[in-house]
């Protein structure tokens, strides 16, 4: 049996290791949360991207059938020379 300084001399040791098996978990476990964000993260910037891309193909679509028009020439015009 454990005298009563014995026992609380273990009890603070156990707290102590207790608490720096918590930090040290903490710091372990950090980095692969933050390596698993950046994968769904890029997962869907990626989704979004091509989404994107779609909508402008559609965009471009819809801008070429405006030939027609009395001022659709200068619209593709417009166009063909934008950022896309």
């Amino acid at each position: 049996m454990l005298s009563t300084r014995a026992a609380g001399c273990c009890r603070e040791g156990t707290a102590r290791v207790a608490e720096a098996l918590q930090v040290f978990s903490q710091v372990i476990d950090r980095p692969r949360g933050q390596i698993v964000n950046c994968r769904t993260l890029l997962k869907e910037m990626v989704t979004d991207i091509a989404a994107l891309l779609s909508l402008l193909r559609d965009l471009e679509d819809l801008v070429l059938q405006f030939d027609a028009q009395a001022d659709g020439p200068q619209l593709i015009e417009a166009w063909k020379r934008g950022p896309f």
